[in-house]
């Protein structure tokens, strides 16, 4: 695995909390930014992401360090193990974390690190992380999009010590977990909390092997902590204390031999920057290509027309010209709508490399305008721009969203249509509905207002057009 020698940047999404942390790496890492957003119910990982990213210059080799992903304590029959290394191992790790993760081994990415305990006779323990990849792609893409790279998915649980403590505890919203490291080697125990019973806390001793430490990190979300835990334990929230978790977890990854299971991430096959080179080098040359065939279609044209008024050809032999003729001109006609159809291609392109944080203004605006009745469950393009679907309690919760969203889809090239709803006549108004917005790609409206990305700026903006 590459060696976070130089660069580093570190996403954390963890409950509502969404952080970036650039790090410039050496002996010691020293942090150059920190930048930290609230997420709302509705955001989905991939969009957190795109939230932290839009904080921030180029990313460096980034690790996304989040809890949306299974992470436990897989135990396995040394018999079959033995032997076992590399991706042989990695898929045998997959199948058997199934049956706790209940995440498709087949289309999964998994990280492991052998734990040093073997308390269980003819038993090898691993901790373990597991992902689909399907969850990662489109966070993936987002950081390509911003001509960096995802190296690598992990658990924050198990990553830093809190006062370089050599046992711990941490709570997260859905975990406990206990870990020891000392130069014997690595310990840990991992399991799934739930609000209606504490069994869990007596299942973590007997799988820790003795008395649970009293210190460790509390992260957001986090309920039901023991009050003997709670006194010497640090919230991670708290931003002394968040930054020097992220300075730990920074020299931890530079030695990644010692780190938590790290998850590799596949490279995209091609990078942000390449993309666009292709895209715009095959615009021109398609144009070239087109206005060449054109020019040459008219004078083939042409000179058959004036061979055939000095010929004189016979009957036969002028209607196989005339026939060639209609041919050539249907062909003009059909490269006259391709070199249209390639202008509006190049128009597109423009626009996307004009306003590369459309997108993430658009997300930014419909978690700002939705309400307690409304639901946004898709947002997906389609031939005319994108359209925004989901589900209401009450119908003009719909509208409100569409007509908060008017005045910034114009400036970002979008005209906002009035929303459809499909009633379903469950409750005594007729809800619930299903409503959908269409933002159809329009010329963009150039005004005082482009460019504004921060709340204030845009509301006041929308107040002076409305």
């Amino acid at each position: 695995m590459p060696q976070f020698k130089n660069k580093l940047t570190l996403i954390l999404v963890v409950g509502s909390d969404v952080v970036r942390a650039d790090f410039a790496m050496g002996k010691t890492p020293r942090l150059k930014h920190l930048s930290r957003a609230v997420r709302s119910d509705l955001q989905t990982l991939p969009v957190a992401v795109e939230l932290a990213l839009s904080d921030g210059g180029r990313p460096a080799a980034t690790v996304l360090l989040t809890d949306e992903l299974w992470s436990g304590i897989v135990d396995v029959d040394s018999r079959g193990a033995d032997g076992l290394t590399g991706d042989e191992l990695e898929q045998m790790l997959k199948f058997e974390a199934e049956t706790f993760s209940d995440v498709d081994p087949m289309t999964s990415y998994l990280g492991q690190g052998m734990i040093s305990s073997e308390r269980n006779s003819g038993r090898r323990r691993f901790q373990v992380a597991q992902v689909d990849a399907n969850a990662v792609a489109p966070c993936v893409a987002a950081v390509a999009m911003r001509r960096g790279r995802l190296t690598h998915v992990m658990s924050p649980l198990g990553l830093v010590e809190p006062n370089n403590a050599t046992e711990w505890l941490e709570f997260s919203a859905i975990n406990v977990a206990a870990f020891r490291r000392d130069q014997g080697g690595s310990d840990a125990a991992i399991v799934p909390r739930t609000a209606s019973a504490d069994r869990w806390w007596t299942q973590l001793g007997n799988q820790f092997g003795g008395e649970l430490p009293q210190v460790g990190w509390i992260w957001p979300g986090a309920e039901q902590v023991p009050a003997e835990f709670a006194a010497d334990a640090k919230l991670v929230t708290d931003d002394a204390q968040l930054e020097q978790w992220l300075l730990g977890a920074a020299a931890r990854l530079a030695h990644e031999a010692e780190a938590a299971p790290l998850i590799s991430v596949p490279a995209p096959e091609t990078t942000h920057s390449t993309r666009r080179r292709i895209g715009n080098l095959a615009t021109v040359a398609a144009l070239v290509l087109c206005a060449c065939h054109f020019t040459t279609s008219r004078w083939v044209q042409s000179s058959m027309e004036s061979e055939i008024e000095q010929l004189q050809a016979p009957a036969t032999e002028k209607a196989d010209m005339d026939s060639q003729k209609s041919m050539l001109t249907t062909e003009i006609d059909e490269q006259k709508k391709e070199l249209e159809k390639i202008a509006k291609q190049h128009e597109t392109l423009a626009r996307l490399n004009d306003a590369p944080d459309r997108f993430a203004i658009l997300l930014s605006r419909i978690a700002e305008g939705g309400d307690e009745n409304l639901l946004v469950e898709g947002i997906t393009p389609n031939e005319k721009g994108i359209e925004i679907s989901g589900r209401v309690i009450r119908s003009d919760s719909a509208s409100r969203l569409a007509s908060h969203l008017t005045v910034t889809a114009a400036q970002l090239g979008w005209k906002v249509e009035a929303p459809e709803l499909d009633g379903k006549n469950q409750l005594i108004n007729g809800g619930p509905w299903k409503f959908t917005i269409e933002l159809t790609e329009v010329p963009r409206v150039e005004s005082e207002t482009n460019g504004l990305t921060s709340k204030d700026d845009r509301d006041a903006a929308e107040g002076q057009g409305s």
